[in-house]
């Protein structure tokens, strides 16, 4: 957890046993996508990386600040380091 003047960061990460982000997403699992739109409503970003076997890492950005040049309905999603749209 990172709270600064304009944003917080909160990193979750473990070493479990991992899955494939893009299949959950797709497969029925909501909550990545109740979490994403939980992000999206508070104009944040969402970056997952995890794998089979390799544990799991989410990063979460909030900003504090208004910013006026960002759309509310814009997300930012990004899993396995490639920007998703959403």
């Amino acid at each position: 957890l990172e709270w600064q003047a304009a944003e917080l960061k909160i990193e979750l990460a473990d070493d479990g046993r991992g899955f494939a982000p893009e299949a959950a997403i797709q497969d029925g699992h909501y909550g990545l996508n109740m979490l994403q739109e939980y992000v999206t409503e508070l104009r944040g970003s969402l970056a997952i990386v995890s794998a089979p076997g390799q544990g799991t890492r989410l990063a979460i950005c909030i900003p504090l600040a208004p910013n006026l040049d960002f759309a509310p309905s814009t997300s930012l999603l990004t899993i396995n380091n490639v920007k998703v749209g959403a």
